[in-house]
């Protein structure tokens, strides 16, 4: 554990800088896609990617100190650096810092780097001030470093946000008026804890340097990774198969006896002197197997054109999981009962071969439109991200299956007001109640206004069906039934 509390203590933290100076703008996919034109490419943000990329890191920055942490919070965005002696015979802490950041930038990367007594001071100063003219900057480099003992005047003009404040915290004290840090520590310190709790004041000693703060250096394992060289080079693909079995097995071994197995693998080959040919191995759950893994792996050389003989065949396990076990029946269940198959293998075995962008799977999105509301994802990719991220609420006024497309019907009903008589098809449906309306619109930038008003609406036989009433174009549609 570091903590630093001294003033020989130096710590380095380098944050990302695209979100302190980006603005968020709450706008669905589709919207911006139309706004942006064609010249714009859209990416999914994977936040758990983000923290894999954040590691990596981790492990380029062990070469410039012994101890590297990553952000403590839920969301890491930083990586700090015990930086007390280091930038000894190397020009001092900004051209230490500043090698960080250099570091970090040829791998593609863009952020901020703060040298600081504690690491509250050095987080706030690398994602608030540096690059700023209120500290000693490096600006080629983004390098901010805060004098020995002065943490507190550094701190003085930043937003509250630098000192890791609580979103309730921060919204009661702009409330306030109080928006700088400054201003905050202008205030009575007695009287905080009874309108803010303790954990201000925890937040206030820690980035001052009153009291220490621990951080858990990062454990940087070594990749599981094995390799094969050939001499001369070889194109049988059967030989190449055998050299992937051999190499599993050694992957294996590494990994028996500890209840784990390999859930995502990278393997790739080296044609002469092409470029290297790359295909990662996912799976729904983690196993153990050779033979799965090998399967899976004949299934993407069959569809691989190779440049050339191959010199050189490596194999990382780049996640590996516990594996899931269950308990089989006794007696095959109950009388009659039928077990879910299992198509974990079929999904498995067809993203191989095929790809992962054409074994796809639907999921919600926020989209005011119903049949707009979803999108398809690749199966493998959804399925291995850890199940915390947020879901989206399902509505229980709308039914779980639409219509492929809105349908027409004939309506009878009062003007603007809700259906009493439905036709449609070849049934007419008297209706005994109805709820709603509710109104559904988007925005001019789709092109042709959407403006509906929708209504449950349930007949004398039972049965409820979704109807709406197009304000835009007219005339009324089915939009779904009520299992």
């Amino acid at each position: 554990m570091f903590a630093p509390v001294r003033g020989k203590d130096r710590v380095v933290a380098c944050s990302r800088a695209a979100r302190r100076r980006g603005i968020t703008v709450g706008m669905l996919q589709a919207d911006a896609e139309s706004l942006a034109g064609k010249g714009v490419r859209f990416e999914p943000h994977d936040r758990f990617a983000d923290v894999q990329r954040l590691r990596e890191l981790a492990v380029v920055a062990q070469q410039f100190s012994p101890v590297v942490a990553l952000d403590p919070g839920d969301l890491p965005e930083a990586l700090f650096l015990d930086a007390t002696g280091c930038g000894v015979g190397l020009g001092g802490e900004m051209a230490f810092a500043g090698l960080v950041v250099n570091a970090v930038r040829r791998r593609g990367y863009w952020g901020f780097a703060a040298v600081a007594d504690t690491v509250g001071a050095a987080w706030a100063v690398a994602r608030y001030g540096a690059g700023s003219r209120l500290f000693d900057t490096e600006p080629r480099a983004r390098v901010a470093v805060v004098p020995p003992g002065e943490q507190t005047d550094a701190l003085g003009p930043l937003p509250i946000e630098a000192l890791r404040l609580s979103p309730t915290a921060i919204e009661v004290l702009h409330a306030l008026n109080v928006v700088r840090v400054e201003q905050l520590l202008a205030l009575p310190r007695e009287q905080l804890p009874a309108r803010f709790g303790t954990e201000m004041l925890i937040c206030i000693d820690r980035a001052t340097g009153a009291t220490p703060e621990g951080l858990k250096p990062e454990r940087l394992i070594d990749p599981l990774e094995a390799r094969w060289s050939f001499e001369p080079p070889v194109a049988n693909s059967q030989v190449l198969l055998n050299v992937f079995e051999e190499l599993l097995t050694r992957l294996l071994k590494e990994i028996r006896g500890q209840d784990v197995g390999f859930q995502k693998l990278l393997w790739w080959l080296k044609v002469g002197n092409c470029d290297q040919v790359c295909q990662p191995v996912e799976l729904l759950r983690p196993t153990a197997s050779a033979r799965d893994l090998l399967d899976l792996i004949r299934l993407q050389l069959e569809r691989v054109k190779l440049p050339g003989e191959v010199t050189d065949v490596t194999v990382r396990a780049t996640v590996v999981a516990p594996l899931v076990y269950s308990q089989a029946d006794l007696f095959g269940g109950r009388v009659g009962a039928q077990r879910p198959p299992d198509v974990t293998g079929l999904i498995e075995r067809l993203s191989s071969r095929l790809g992962n962008a054409a074994v796809l799977r639907p999921r919600l999105v926020p989209d005011a439109q119903p049949e707009l509301a979803f999108a398809y994802d690749p199966w493998l990719a959804t399925t291995n991200r850890p199940r915390e991220q947020p879901r989206i609420p399902i509505r229980l006024t709308r039914p779980a299956c639409l219509k492929e497309r809105p349908e027409p019907v004939r309506v009878m009903s009062a003007p603007g007001g809700p259906p009493g008589w439905v036709q449609w098809a070849d049934r007419e449906y008297a209706i005994e109640r109805t709820w709603g309306p509710e109104r559904v619109e988007t925005g001019w930038w789709r092109g042709a206004d959407v403006r509906r008003d929708y209504y449950v609406a349930e007949t004398t036989d039972g049965e409820r069906l979704w109807l709406f009433r197009d304000l835009a174009a007219g005339g009324w549609f089915v939009q779904g039934v009520f299992a």
